[in-house]
This record gives C-alpha cells, sequence and structure tokens, in this order.
C-alpha cells in the first residue's frame, strides 16, 4: 500500500510512504504431545492456528490425549494454517472369532488375522477328529490386541492298554476292564476252566 494512496495529488517534495509485504506472517506449532484435547485445543488458540479433529484407536496413548499432529512442532507455518490434531480412543477392542470346529492351522490363521494370540492345548475327544478344535476360551466378547485366545484342539480318541484277563473271574475280568475305560460284553461257553475268563477280543 502507499500513504497517500495511488491516484491523490500531492506537491512534489512529499513524502510517500510505502508499506512493502514481509509475506504470510508466520506462527511456530506447538508440541501437542501428552496433552489432553482440551489443553491442545487451547495451545493451538493461542498459536493462531485452526484446529481440527481427528481420532484413531491406540495401544500406546490414554483415551482422550493427542495421538499424533500432521503439522510438526518447532516449525514455522502460515498463520491461518490448520492443524489436525488426533486424538485416542484407547486400545481398540477386537471381536473374538469363533474357530471351534476349524483345524488347528486355521483357528491359529484366524485368530492372528483378528489381531490375537493364540495358544493351543490338546485333549482327547470322541466326537471331534484329531487335529479340530474342540472350544476355546473366550468363546465369543471382545479383547483388545494381542491378548489371548486359549484353543483345545482334538487328539482323536483316546487309546486304552487292553488288560490281559485270561485266567479271571468273570466279575474280576469285568471289573478290571471297566476300571480301564473299555465297555465289556461277555459270553458263556463251555471251557475246562469252568467259571474263568480263557478267551478276549481284542487281546491284551
Amino acid at each position: 500500500s502507499t500513504d497517500p494512496d495511488v491516484g491523490t495529488r500531492v506537491p512534489t517534495d512529499q513524502v510517500v510512504t510505502l508499506t512493502v509485504s514481509l509475506g504470510v506472517e508466520q506462527v511456530e506449532v506447538p508440541d501437542l504431545s501428552g496433552k489432553t484435547e482440551a489443553e491442545a485445543q487451547e495451545a493451538v488458540a493461542e498459536s493462531r492456528l485452526t484446529y481440527a479433529h481427528a481420532e484413531s484407536y491406540s495401544e500406546t496413548v490414554e483415551e482422550g490425549y493427542v495421538v499424533v499432529q500432521d503439522l510438526e512442532s518447532g516449525t514455522l507455518v502460515d498463520h491461518d494454517s490448520t492443524i489436525t490434531v488426533t486424538i485416542s480412543l484407547g486400545r481398540e477392542p477386537i471381536s473374538v472369532p469363533s474357530v471351534v470346529g476349524l483345524s488347528k492351522a486355521d483357528a491359529v490363521t484366524a485368530i492372528e488375522g483378528a489381531g490375537l494370540s493364540p495358544t493351543a492345548a490338546e485333549a482327547y475327544s470322541d466326537t471331534v477328529a484329531a487335529g479340530t478344535v474342540i472350544s476355546q476360551d473366550p468363546s465369543e466378547g471382545t479383547l483388545f490386541r494381542n491378548d489371548p485366545v486359549t484353543i483345545t484342539v482334538s487328539l482323536g480318541p483316546e487309546m486304552i492298554d487292553v488288560p490281559n484277563v485270561i485266567g479271571r473271574t468273570k466279575s474280576d475280568a469285568i471289573s478290571i476292564l471297566t476300571d480301564a475305560g473299555l465297555t465289556v460284553e461277555s459270553e458263556n461257553a463251555l471251557s475246562v476252566t469252568l467259571g474263568l475268563v480263557y478267551s478276549q477280543s481284542p487281546s491284551s
């Protein structure tokens, strides 16, 4: 600008003042790390920048505090710049995937894919094929990233050593076999070893 204004008629010895631009006024970007959103808004207002809100989950920053700012602190920017401040929503809740009935490999992949940490136990099962997940803990609900999910994987039916009961009385044989976890069927036949077991199938 000029003083007097352009077009004004003045004496030849009149002083004309010129105002020369220094460019857009620069202000320093404040450091917002560790601040709550209210504190961040106050700091931005004091710096005469424009505040923009964003939010995201964070595994390390407490809910309600600044996660990141898009303008680097300490730098000089135009006074009318907008600074976007991302506020923490806390840790991200993750839905527990249902993996019962899947193979161990598929279950581990599903759990890891959800951001959780699988651990495996094993158990015998008469109804679930070997290598298939029988149960999981927890079975539903939400967890946080890297929380554990325990799966129990079937070993198939438990194999049992068949005891030798030849020469035993019927009652003793039935008791021994039942205690071993087996189901007993008996039949009578003529034998020189009257009242004693003289054969078994399967054999010991």
